[in-house]
């Protein structure tokens, strides 16, 4: 729900921590969770550790079709690889794969209709930030028992560990199967990449702190008034920027954030809610500042309405800078200084000691749709595109000696631009180092490392079903209100503001409210369990 506060301040408050991104190298967007892959700090992998020979006893001897939904638009390659991908699918397993991409300006309603419509499909990326505990609890995805998980998925067996299966558990049950690369959230952490060739032409040297970025827009402003300071859209890019020039309050591993609260969880048996008013407090300074930059043309008039990505308006040279979280920053870096060197590009980091949460587990995964006709065989491509190291290369590295060189060490140099195909929910220990990462990236994410944490409140994933017409309701009210806010499209802030939380508890944010806290209560006592 890219748009939809709930979610956002679950991202921007902390529900954010441990595993994994975005899938492959890849990915853009929110959760973003910006997203992405993590080869600069994945170990070489043997292949022949990876793959495993296809069960004999299991029939595949009728072709099937597979269709999957991604969130995230479809990328450059993506035509060209799926051919090849399909190719190898058809002779190992009998299969094909189709894939529709929901992009972000529309993925946060596109989504869920897809499941209340009861259309067919086989294979889904979710998210604890893409509706998984709403669509589990409803139904909406397949149960995987650990028979079939043993039976047609052994890499994604082998490499998914009891206590990543126990944490994307929905009322008992496993409806995900999680990445397994280390990553970390963007949300209030997020990087910026930006153009060392427009740096130059500012007589700026280098981009260190808020101010120098501010710096850096204002001359955009002036100097370049063909192209914007930083390109966002109907998505969640307001709030990320926002996010990224204030240090959150409430960040550190005792807190998590749920609809429209924050919880202080370090004693299990007295967990504590942040005061409203303090809450609605610092969601307005954000929102003021999100006005400010708005009116200084930081970003476009029309921002509101635009469907673009962040990423593509500033890789087509509409915008001066793009935000993500670092490993999405270095995908993008490589890219750009492939494709367009004489941009210079650099990735910066205005806030280098700034707590890093890693990843929850639901961080990123992908799950069977409840309709799919082809259980046995969706999770036979699964576990193929995830975790052989053959179709996981020629998804997110290309065909070797054409787009990539594979060295000694089991790193890969690409050839030309990286391979973009758009999968997310697959960055796993399969991935590879990249040769040619930002001179400071290693830099950065060892700073995170340092500074990274796994909050307690890791794992939690609410189920609305009790609640699910007021949850309705709520969801109805950000999705008029938090788009204008967090872009900063309104005179009067603190009006709006007032407007909204009237609204959202007039529709039963409290009960929404205790719903939710009682299940934080019981997922503490398991975890003081």
């Amino acid at each position: 729900m890219s748009k939809k506060l709930t979610l956002v301040l679950i991202s921007v408050l902390l529900i954010a921590s441990l595993l994994v991104g975005c899938g492959g190298s890849n990915v853009d967007g929110p959760g973003n969770t910006e997203p992405t892959p993590e080869p600069a700090t994945a170990e070489p992998t043997d292949p022949e550790e990876t793959e495993e020979p296809t069960e004999s006893d299991i029939d595949i001897s009728e072709f099937v079709e597979l269709k999957m939904v991604m969130v995230g638009p479809e990328l450059d390659d993506y035509e060209r690889i799926i051919e090849l991908v399909n190719a190898k699918l058809k002779e190992d397993v009998n299969a094909s794969l189709t894939v529709e991409f929901l992009d972000w300006g529309e993925f946060a309603t596109k989504y869920p209709l897809k499941f209340a419509s009861g259309e067919e499909f086989d294979l889904c990326y979710t998210s604890n930030w893409s509706f998984y505990g709403d669509q589990a609890g409803k139904g909406g995805f397949l149960e995987l028992t650990m028979e079939d998980i043993e039976k047609y998925m052994p890499r994604i067996n082998e490499n998914v560990t009891a206590d990543m299966w126990d944490g994307v558990k929905v009322d008992g049950k496993i409806f995900m199967i999680p990445q397994t690369g280390l990553q970390f959230t963007g949300d209030h952490n997020n990087k910026f990449v930006i153009r060392g060739d427009l740096l130059e032409k500012y007589g700026m040297s280098e981009i260190k702190t808020a101010d120098d970025l501010i710096e850096y827009w204002d001359n955009v402003v002036e100097h370049d008034p063909d192209m914007v300071p930083i390109a966002i859209n109907q998505s969640w890019w307001g709030w990320w920027v926002i996010s990224s020039f204030r240090p959150v309050k409430w960040v550190g591993e005792n807190y998590g954030a749920g609809p429209f609260n924050v919880y202080e969880i370090s004693d299990p048996d007295n967990i504590k809610i942040i005061d409203g008013d303090e809450w609605w407090a610092d969601r307005l300074e954000g929102f003021k500042m999100a006005r400010e930059f708005q009116q200084k043309g930081y970003w476009s008039k029309d921002a509101l309405t635009l469907q673009d990505d962040n990423g593509v308006m500033f890789e087509n040279g509409v915008s001066a800078t793009a935000v993500r979280q670092i490993t999405m920053c270095n995908e993008m870096y490589e890219k750009i200084n492939a494709t367009k060197p004489e941009w210079k590009p650099m990735i910066v980091d205005i806030h280098p000691d700034r707590p890093a949460p890693y990843y929850p587990v639901t961080g990123d995964g992908m799950a069977l749709h409840a309709t799919t006709k082809h259980k046995e065989r969706s999770m036979m491509v699964l576990d193929l595109i995830s975790y052989d190291q053959e179709y996981y290369d020629l998804i997110y590295y290309g065909v070797k000696d054409e787009d990539y060189t594979l060295n000694d060490d089991g790193s890969f140099t690409s050839i030309g631009a990286p391979v973009n195909v758009g999968f997310r929910g697959m960055n796993n220990k399969v991935a590879r180092m990249s040769t040619t990462v930002a001179p400071n990236y290693k830099e950065i994410l060892d700073n995170q490392v340092k500074n990274g944490f796994h909050p307690k409140f890791n794992n939690f994933i609410y189920n609305n079903k009790n609640i699910e017409a007021i949850a309705a309701a709520i969801s109805s009210i950000e999705e008029k209100y938090a788009p204008i806010l967090q872009m900063g499209f309104t005179d009067d802030v603190e009006g709006m503001t007032e407007q909204f939380r009237k609204e959202v508890e007039a529709a039963g944010l409290k009960e929404y409210q205790d719903d939710f806290t009682a299940q934080v209560i019981e997922f503490a006592k398991r975890y003081k369990d």
